[in-house]
């Protein structure tokens, strides 16, 4: 019997190989759903509603996708900036989404939180 898991983060895809570092740095109560595409047709719906967290490399997110995060409480997209379009499909309201400097978001992912 394996232990429960307290959080669901799903990864669509990785620049290298399996994310075994974000799996070490969430720890033991996440379970990481490793979508491994950036195809956003492949992502299953029902893995989709699952998650607590979506980690994005190059995938691109659309309505497809965002209409199955009913959980899902932030994106993380690596790399430079965030696509603030992609929420323009979803039921969260432009105020909650985060305004970061333009010098922040060159150096680290953003959060975006519902």
């Amino acid at each position: 019997m394996t232990a429960h898991k307290k959080y669901v983060v799903g990864i669509t895809d990785h620049m290298i190989g399996a994310p075994d570092l974000e799996a070490t740095v969430l720890g033991d109560d996440v379970e990481i759903d490793f979508f491994a595409s950036t195809d956003e047709a492949s992502f299953d719906p029902d893995r989709l509603a699952r998650l607590d967290a979506l980690m994005v490399w190059g995938a691109r997110l659309g309505p497809c996708s965002i209409a199955h995060l009913t959980r899902c409480r932030g994106v993380v997209r690596y790399g430079v900036g965030y696509e603030r379009s992609i929420f323009r499909h979803s039921r969260v309201p432009a105020s909650r989404l985060p305004t970061i400097p333009i010098t922040a978001r060159r150096k680290s992912p953003t959060m975006l939180l519902r």
